[in-house]
């Protein structure tokens, strides 16, 4: 990213800040789901972009993220499982 090294703890503030926002009054649902979109793929970026892999912390901040833009459903099929996947 703009030639800075990235890592995880980084990606894992950067989702945060959307989880953040998405909890601020008035903010429109598109705007709420843009955050949800963006957090995912900052997530996938950092899994495909580097040796990384998800710990404890970044699946938290992803799982404040959807529980925070109330997409429990989405919450279900794309970031519960990583839990498992990543026997965490």
């Amino acid at each position: 990213m703009h030639g800075f090294t990235v890592n995880e703890s980084i990606f894992n503030q950067l989702i945060r800040v959307y989880a953040g926002a998405t909890i601020i009054p008035n903010v429109p649902h598109e705007h709420v789901d843009m955050y949800v979109r963006d957090g995912l793929e900052l997530f996938n970026q950092m899994v495909k972009d580097s040796d990384f892999e998800p710990n404890i912390h970044v699946l938290n901040s992803l799982t404040l993220l959807f529980c925070n833009a109330l997409k429990v459903t989405e919450l279900e099929q794309k970031v519960l499982p990583l839990y498992a996947n990543n026997r965490i």
